[in-house]
This record gives structure tokens, sequence and C-alpha cells, in this order.
């Protein structure tokens, strides 16, 4: 291991060590949320969306565990999706006003919140346009009905 990941592993077993056990409960099922997440099957996926789904519930769940949460839901198939990429962007500007020494982990938690907003939003204005030229179709479809009938009622006169 390089000097750089030892001192980043010391760092991470003094802040377990500092942490109450709820605090260390929320951190164990972040970690296994994202591990399912990031394993990409059905099965694992149900699994990383109702852990995320138990976490956002929780309010003593931390903040960042909450803005992981929320984008892990972003991912998920659910209609809401779209609303847990404005509240991962939401709770990560939280932490942003509430930590005193802001470093690079929550500028890289910001960011990707964001991504997953941006993400969010392109999604959402492909679902609109489909959703407009199937409109379009089915109305297209109904016109076109009405004057097969019209011309099929307008055959049997004269």
């Amino acid at each position: 291991m390089s000097n750089n990941a030892d001192a980043d592993a010391a760092a991470r077993a003094e802040a377990l060590s500092k942490m109450s056990n709820a605090a260390r409960a929320f951190y164990a099922l972040d970690s296994s949320m994202m591990r399912a997440h990031r394993a990409n099957t059905e099965e694992d996926d149900k699994m990383a969306v109702n852990t995320a789904r138990t976490l956002v519930e929780d309010a003593d769940a931390p903040l960042l565990v909450r803005a992981r949460a929320c984008m892990v839901l972003r991912c998920s198939t659910e209609d809401d999706y779209f609303v847990w990429a404005t509240e991962a962007v939401r709770t990560a500007e939280l932490i942003l006003e509430v930590t005193s020494n802001v470093g690079e982990a929550e500028e890289k938690l910001m960011a990707s919140c964001r991504k997953v907003l941006e993400a969010a939003e392109q999604s959402k204005k492909e679902q609109e346009e489909h959703d407009k030229r199937e409109a379009a179709k089915e109305d297209g479809e109904v016109e076109t009905k009405a004057t097969d009938q019209g011309d099929e009622e307008g055959e049997g006169e004269g």
C-alpha cells in the first residue's frame, strides 16, 4: 500500500472509532447499498432501492448517506426518479452549508449529485418528447378512423 492509501485507511479508521453505533450502522447500510447498486443485477438493484428508501425515510441518517441514497433512487426505474435527483442536489447543498471545512469529498459529492440531476432532466425531456410523439400518433389515428368512418357512411348514400 502507498503512503496515501495508508493515510486514508488510518483516517477512515480514526473517523469510524469516533462514530456512534448508529452512525456506523448508517454507513454500513450505505456501503451495502452502494455495492448492490454497482453489482447491476435485478436482485441487487431491488436491494439497493429498498435500502435507499429505508435510509431516506430515517431523519437521523447522515446527510452524506441521504444524498447517496437519493442518487440510487434516481437511478431506479420508478416514476419519481426526477424528485430524487432534485433531492440529492438539495441535500448536497445542505451539506455544503453546514460543513465548516468543505473538502474534496463534499465537492465530489456535489458534482456527482449535479450530474445525476442533469441526467434526470435529460431523461425527463426525452420522455416528454416521446409522450408528445405518441399522443400525436394517437390523434392521427383517431382522425384517420373518423375520416374513414365518414367515408364509409357516405358510400352508402347516393
